[in-house]
Order: C-alpha cells, then sequence, then structure tokens
C-alpha cells in the first residue's frame, strides 16, 4: 500500500485538502507521515488519472477551496490495491539505523551512547503517543473493543503495532546502553593498567 491507497480510502466522504491533512495527523501518521505539500501532489496525480473528481466551493473564509470526490474508478482501484496479495513487508530504509552502522568512524563511544540515548527518549515519545490516541479511542466504546465498530478495530491495530514495536525499540535501547557502559567500563579498567604498568 502507499499514500495513494491511503488518501482513496480517507475519501468516504467529499473533503477539502486541508480537511484531508488533519484527517491524517489524527490517524494514519502514525505510521505514514506525509507533509501536506506531498499530500496535495498526491491529489493532483490521484485525480489525473480519474481516481478523484475535484470542483470548487465558496469559503466564508476567503478564496474558493477544492472539494475532492472518489470517483468509482478510484473506488475500485482502491480495492484492488487492499485485497493484493502476497502481502510484502518491504525492507525500509532507516536512516539512524544507517547512522549508527558507521558511527564507529568517530571512535567515541560515549558519542554512541548519547546516540542510542536519544532514540530511546524518541521512542518514550512515540509510545507516549500510541497510548494517548489508544485510551481516547476505546473510550468512545467503554474501554472494550469487543463493542467497537470494524473501522474502529482496525485503527486499533495498527496502533497495537506501533505500541509493540515502540516498546521492542525502548527495550533494544535499554539493552543496547547497558552493553556500551560495560564496554565503556572495560575501557577504563585497560587505561588504567596501562598507565599503571608503564610505571
Amino acid at each position: 500500500m502507499n499514500l495513494d491507497s491511503i488518501l482513496l480510502a480517507m475519501l468516504k466522504e467529499p473533503t477539502t485538502g486541508y480537511q484531508l491533512k488533519s484527517a491524517f495527523d489524527q490517524n494514519p501518521s502514525h505510521f505514514w507521515p506525509a507533509e501536506l505539500s506531498q499530500i496535495y501532489r498526491t491529489l493532483k496525480r490521484l485525480e489525473e488519472s480519474g481516481f478523484l473528481k475535484v470542483s470548487t466551493e465558496s469559503s466564508d473564509r476567503g478564496p474558493q477551496r477544492r472539494v475532492y470526490r472518489l470517483t468509482a474508478t478510484g473506488r475500485k482501484h482502491l480495492h484492488e490495491e487492499l485485497a493484493k496479495e502476497p502481502v510484502v513487508i518491504s525492507r525500509q530504509r532507516l536512516p539512524y539505523i544507517a547512522q549508527l552502522f558507521f558511527l564507529h568512524e568517530l571512535d567515541d563511544l560515549q558519542a554512541t551512547r548519547e546516540f542510542i540515548q536519544c532514540i530511546r527518549e524518541q521512542c518514550i515519545t512515540q509510545l507516549a503517543t500510541y497510548k494517548k490516541i489508544t485510551q481516547q479511542a476505546k473510550a468512545e466504546y467503554g474501554g472494550s473493543l469487543d463493542d467497537a465498530t470494524d473501522e474502529a478495530f482496525h485503527k486499533f491495530l495498527t496502533l497495537d503495532v506501533g505500541i509493540r514495536t515502540s516498546k521492542a525499540r525502548l527495550k533494544w535501547c535499554d539493552e543496547t546502553i547497558e552493553q556500551i557502559d560495560r564496554r565503556l567500563t572495560k575501557g577504563k579498567r585497560k587505561a588504567g593498567a596501562k598507565k599503571r604498568s608503564s610505571k
């Protein structure tokens, strides 16, 4: 699935680009980040492909606004994308992993420790965000997933992936910091031994 399909799936009702971006920030953004400019470029491409129909409406706040509607062709394309098999868990570009891979070039374990600590703090923030969204969503259904709509249930599933992934990364950060601390301590011991032997 890609951003094209995500936006098509979100256009159940006629929507402006700004409204779409607001809805995007509340839901898909936790697993698929996208800037407003990227969303508008994608909407234009979807319109050119015949998947969306665009009309203009007057606005109380200024110039006319563009309203996007899903076409029958767009709905068919969306359903084909959703039903596509097999499911592919693609390899992702992870800049922070690439940075970590080459961090030995600095020859500074303390810098590596600070790097991992930074990742850890981001994981904590991300985890808190996922949990907050989940609590808000569960509140609508009395705290029970059993009473949620099918749409909400699938939303919970994506949040659960985010929560579990963040927890796993957090655990990795903690264990990595422990490993670095052991190496730092070992390095200090070696340095101390060298000083004593040179006397």
